[in-house]
Parts: structure tokens; C-alpha cells; sequence
């Protein structure tokens, strides 16, 4: 009886710790670890007279292009490489557990001094190792949590140099034995005249060749440009445009989407592919404002020269753009736009479609206004009703026009018949004349109930457009 109260013990004190380890187990998620994007330029492998130089200057050239780079969007195959990466390390760390554990156990086996409860406790813990080893190798590659986005870094040699020595290693090697994402690395050799250039990236997915000829001298640095802009793709993991700046005045402020960003000058090779809405403004000079569609992995250069002007300017910009601004009924533009500061105090109004209209004042003082805009919010309750009684209205309007059209058109039936019937001269004319103006107005009316009728339909498509968004 004191042996089964001890065994109950025993199972007491151990299955708890059991159904918590299953219970938290079964909770787990998993996570890539991926907290930033490591990039590495490594020195080329040169082979030939005069490759040396060219060996170490293109990759400086190729970095100084890239180092710029903030973040790496992390692409679809390199989410599923990335989770499939995570998920076997966490399968195979659950499974060196389990050897070690059972190691320790088996070693019990041999030691005459073994404590059975020290051995119990560690089968205890291989049950709960084998339950976490089964949860792990069931759990899908696809539930990983992979971020979206990770800062880049270009870290530094273990010498403390910018720059790898592959040396030994090959390229790939050498990028997985760093814990390298990125590494950009080239060989150079030289050929008559010619030097043979190959300069790939090898990441995760593999190798891939930036640049592959055969170059002059003299055209090392165009080629170290090009590289460098296919691998800013690669490092970007995104579509990239790039978009350069100048301004005279030097000192004239440059805005980009919303933000300064450069006085004079400004450049960035790593923005998205779309529309670029610039400002430029400067003091005493007309202000400009361009729309610049770029396309991916397109580089455009502007220089904006801005008009100098005697009559201070306002500025007026609205969130979003694009909206219409008026003075009264007087049209001056669409935002962002520059008018002559008033004189006195001006209500200006501004609308855009699907947003709420808002009149606000202009002081003579005021220098830049920035009108924010609201959603116009509609409800779909009262859209339909309002557009179902339109709709009845316009039934009832076109049916009462009905009504004239057929008094008149019997009128006028009335009279051709008087007009056949007569043998008089001046009741025939009289009857003509009258039938003539009878049928003149029937024909009237006739127009306007086809317009009335086109009017009916349009109410009908609004109201069953309303009736659509309600449903929706």
C-alpha cells in the first residue's frame, strides 16, 4: 500500500510539468530570427598585369553606390527559403536535445550510484523532448513569421577592412560561413587589351551575374555603375528608380512627396517606381512644382531653374493633391500651386472628388498653407432612399407630361379630320392652320417626354447603383 501511495506520488509531481510542456508546445510559434540584411563587396580576384588596380577600385566604386541603402524588402522566395531555414535549424536543435538527453540517460545506466529519481526526471524530460521534437517537424515551413522588411548593413571584414578576402573560400562559401545575405564579389583578368570582367551577387537564391564582358580601361567606372545598379535591385529586393535634382538658385529648397529633402541638390537611387511630386521654392523666385513618373530602374537628372519674381508668393498644397482651389467662382489651379499673396484677407475654396469641400481664409501674411482633406462620408441608408424618391418623382413627372401629348395629338386628329370633311375654302384653311399649330405642340411635347424618360433612366442607374453599394 506505501509502494502505490509512493507511485501516486511520483505521477503527481510528474504529469502536470508534462500537460504544461504539451500545452506550450502546441502555443509555440516560430520566428525567422532575421533582424537585418548583412551585405558584404568582397575584392576581386585578379589575374594579369594592370587587373590589380581595377580589382580594388571597382568594388569601392561598386559599394560607394550602395552603402546608401536603408532597407530590404524581403521577397516571396526569399520569405519561403528564409521559414524552410528557420523550421529545419528548429527541427534539428529540438532533435540535439533529444541525443543529449538520451546520453544522459544511458550514462545512469552504467553509474552504480545513479539517483532513480534524477533518472526518472530525465525521462520526464525526454517525453517532453520527443512531444517538442513531433510539434516541430508537423508545424508548417509557411506559419514561420518572416518580417516584411529588415535594415541593411554592410559589416565589416574580421580584419576591420570594408572589404572581403575570399581567398580559400568560394564566393558562396565564404558568404554562409560570414553569415553573409549579400555578397558581391568579381573576378578581373586581363586579355590583350581587353580586361575579362564577371561580377555576380550570391545570396540566398543563388548566384547571380551583374555584369559579364570583356572592357577597355576606360571604361572600368561605367561598367562599376552598372554592376552597382543591378545589385541595388538585389539589395533592395524591389524594383528601384533613381532620381537626381539641381536647382538654380543653389540655395533653392527642394520637397519631395510632402518632405524637404535637399537645399540645391538632392539624389536617391532607391526610391519606389511611381509618380514624384517635387517643389521648388526659394526666396524672391516663382516657385515650381513637377509630377515625374518614373519608371523601374530608371534614372532621370533634372535642373530646375526658378523665374525671379517682385510679388511674394503663397504657396498652397492640400492633403491629398490634386484639388482644385477657386476664389469665388475665379479657378486658380490645382495643388500644390503658387498664387500672388493677397492684400487683404480672401476666403479660397478647395475641392476634389470624394472628399469634403472646405473654404478656408488666405492672409496677406501667410507664406505656405497646407490644407488637409476628409473623406465625404456617405451613408448607403440614406443614399438609396434619397435616389428611390428622385426616382418616383421622375416616374410621376414623366407620366403627367404624358397627358398634353395625347390631348394634343387628339386635337390635332380632330382637325385634319374637320380639314378632309370641309367643302368650305374658309374652313378648310382654318382647320389646316389649327391642325398645323395642334400638331407642332404634340410634337413638342413628344420631345419633352423623351427627355423627361432619359431622366427616369438616369435615376433608375443611380438607384440601382445605390442599392449595389448597400449591398456591399
Amino acid at each position: 500500500m506505501r509502494v502505490a501511495h509512493r507511485l501516486l506520488l511520483i505521477l503527481y509531481a510528474l504529469i502536470p510539468p508534462a500537460i504544461y510542456a504539451a500545452n506550450e508546445t502546441d502555443n509555440a510559434v516560430l520566428e525567422s530570427g532575421l533582424e537585418e540584411w548583412r551585405v558584404g563587396v568582397a575584392l576581386f580576384d585578379a589575374s594579369g598585369p594592370g587587373s590589380d588596380l581595377l580589382s580594388l577600385a571597382m568594388p569601392r566604386l561598386i559599394r560607394n553606390e550602395l552603402v546608401d541603402i536603408q532597407e530590404h524588402h524581403i521577397t516571396d522566395s526569399e520569405r519561403i527559403i528564409l521559414a524552410e531555414n528557420a523550421h529545419r535549424e528548429k527541427v534539428l536543435s529540438s532533435y540535439r536535445e533529444l541525443v543529449s538527453l538520451h546520453a544522459e540517460r544511458d550514462a545512469h545506466f552504467f553509474d552504480l550510484d545513479a539517483d532513480d529519481a534524477q533518472r526518472r526526471s530525465i525521462e520526464s524530460k525526454i517525453a517532453d523532448a520527443l512531444s517538442q521534437l513531433d510539434y516541430w517537424r508537423r508545424f508548417p515551413a509557411d506559419s514561420v513569421i518572416v518580417p516584411e522588411e529588415v535594415p541593411v548593413m554592410f559589416p565589416l571584414a574580421p580584419g576591420g577592412e570594408e572589404f572581403w578576402e575570399i581567398r580559400e573560400f568560394s564566393p558562396e562559401s565564404l558568404r554562409v560561413e560570414e553569415n553573409l545575405n549579400v555578397l558581391i564579389a568579381g573576378t578581373i583578368g586581363r586579355v590583350g587589351a581587353y580586361f575579362g570582367v564577371k561580377i555576380s551577387s550570391f545570396a540566398l537564391e543563388g548566384e547571380m551575374v551583374l555584369w559579364e564582358g570583356a572592357i577597355l580601361e576606360t571604361e572600368f567606372e561605367d561598367v562599376s555603375m552598372e554592376a552597382a545598379a543591378s545589385a541595388r535591385e538585389v539589395i533592395l529586393g524591389r524594383s528601384w528608380s533613381s532620381l537626381s535634382v539641381v536647382t538654380e538658385p543653389s540655395d533653392a529648397i527642394i520637397t519631395v512627396n510632402g518632405l524637404a529633402h535637399g537645399i540645391g541638390f538632392w539624389s536617391d537611387a532607391t526610391l519606389q517606381p511611381g509618380i514624384v511630386e517635387l517643389e521648388i521654392t526659394a526666396s524672391g523666385y516663382q516657385p515650381q512644382f513637377l509630377r515625374e513618373q518614373l519608371a523601374p530602374n530608371e534614372s532621370k537628372s533634372l535642373t530646375v531653374k526658378l523665374e525671379k519674381t517682385d510679388q511674394a508668393q503663397v504657396i498652397i498644397r492640400s492633403i491629398p493633391s490634386g484639388a482644385s482651389v477657386r476664389l469665388g467662382v475665379i479657378w486658380l489651379g490645382r495643388t500644390p500651386l503658387a498664387i500672388d499673396r493677397p492684400e487683404q484677407v480672401m476666403p479660397i475654396t478647395i475641392e476634389k472628388s470624394a472628399y469634403e469641400t472646405r473654404v478656408v481664409p488666405l492672409y496677406p501674411e501667410t507664406e505656405r498653407l497646407s490644407i488637409p482633406l476628409e473623406y465625404a462620408l456617405v451613408d448607403p441608408v440614406g443614399k438609396l432612399a434619397t435616389s428611390k424618391k428622385k426616382l418616383y418623382n421622375s416616374i410621376a413627372l414623366f407620366s403627367f407630361s404624358m397627358a398634353p401629348t395625347v390631348i394634343l395629338l387628339g386635337v390635332s386628329r380632330n382637325y385634319a379630320a374637320m380639314n378632309s370633311r370641309s367643302t368650305d375654302a374658309d374652313d378648310i384653311a382654318s382647320s389646316l392652320r389649327n391642325y398645323q399649330l395642334s400638331n407642332g405642340f404634340m410634337w413638342g411635347s413628344v420631345a419633352v417626354n423623351a427627355g423627361l424618360l432619359v431622366n427616369v433612366l438616369l435615376r433608375l442607374s443611380k438607384y440601382l447603383k445605390a442599392a449595389e453599394d448597400l449591398a456591399n
